[in-house]
């Protein structure tokens, strides 16, 4: 019978140990100073691996700060752009509420007739001549005739290929 604090695999260790109590005093010191450097030895690697897990970590989290720094930077930037330009565009609106116009001008003044988007063409350059002369004059129905000419010739283009 097993002493009931014991396992099996202890009594091995035990007979083992026994075993080699005989042994000379001298390789026993000898065996025990290259236990206690290969504890030293890997006592370092571990310490080393945890110091390098440290490292990869602090720097991760400065790279993960300034990274969220420079978003927080850009983020400023545009709000201060966007304002800028409300309020250049608010200055202008501004001085352009300002301008008087005589009353000669309101006798003579053409009422104002308005036009729908979707008939609007655009009016021919000066000076435009040639293919380029009609690029300009696209209702917004011929436009998407052409748009839609030209994905079915793509379509019919890439069918062939295959």
């Amino acid at each position: 019978m097993l002493p009931s604090g014991r396992s099996s695999l202890e009594t091995v260790f035990r007979k083992r140990s026994r075993a080699n109590t005989a042994t000379n005093p001298e390789t026993e010191a000898a065996e025990y100073a290259a236990r206690a450097a290969t504890v030293a030895h890997l006592r370092r690697e571990f310490n080393d691996r945890e110091e390098a897990k440290q490292l990869r970590y602090q720097e991760a989290e400065a790279r993960a700060q300034a990274k969220e720094i420079a978003k927080r930077q850009k983020r400023e930037e545009s709000q201060t752009r966007k304002s800028e330009a409300k309020e250049r565009k608010r200055a202008q609106s501004n001085a352009a509420s300002e301008k008087t116009v005589p009353m000669a001008d309101y006798d003579t003044a053409q009422p104002f007739i308005s036009v729908p988007s979707h008939e609007f063409v655009q009016p021919r350059r000066r000076g435009a001549t040639g293919a380029s002369a009609g690029k300009g004059i696209l209702n917004r129905w011929q436009l998407f005739m052409f748009k839609l000419r030209t994905a079915w010739l793509k379509f019919l283009r890439m069918m062939s290929k295959k």
